[in-house]
């Protein structure tokens, strides 16, 4: 059965909950695009725990790297966000969080390779959701970058200056 899974690690409080849900909320587009129907967290118990390798067609992985509220053991906390999509045609990072050493520390944690992200999509030019984008760029800048239309030239310019390629976005837009 395909699933959109939000891999929420371990206990969070219910404004962590929210988190996880708004961030479902914001690429449900990506759900519709990959045949996702349905919703499951995971690592509660008797629910099945899948990762990114699954075979189910339509299997959208959703992981949050960065949040202000602890949500899995051993990982860093601070205000701002960020989250991997994973189970479409490319790995995406939605967000970079506020800091990018503290992402990085916890893709390493979590055993995510930044080098594995294809594509990036940032919501908004406040720092705790863009914060950590030039750390990203310095480890992979052949990725392409989707902000929207309103950012500053010349944050442009200086995301275009690590290499990676900028697509502004003023609409709806299918990145994969």
């Amino acid at each position: 059965m395909p699933l959109l899974q939000l891999n929420s690690g371990n206990k969070m409080n219910e404004t962590g909950k929210a988190n996880v849900w708004i961030a479902a909320a914001l690429l449900s587009v990506m759900a519709a695009a990959t045949g996702a129907t349905g919703l499951q967290r995971a690592g509660k118990a008797g629910e099945q725990d899948l990762t990114h390798e699954s075979k189910n067609v339509g299997y959208l992985e959703i992981t949050v790297l960065y949040d202000n509220n602890p949500h899995r053991r051993g990982l860093e906390t601070a205000w701002g966000f960020s989250c991997l999509v994973r189970g479409t045609k490319k790995t995406i990072l939605f967000d970079t969080g506020g800091d990018g050493s503290l992402l990085l520390r916890n893709m390493k944690g979590m055993g995510i390779d930044p080098r594995q992200i294809d594509l990036i999509v940032l919501s908004h030019i406040h720092g705790d959701h863009v914060g950590g984008l030039r750390s990203i760029l310095e480890k992979n800048p052949d990725v392409a970058v989707y902000l929207p239309e309103s950012l500053p030239g010349d944050f442009k310019e200086e995301v275009k200056g690590y290499g990676a390629k900028v697509i502004d976005v003023s609409g709806p837009l299918k990145i994969c």
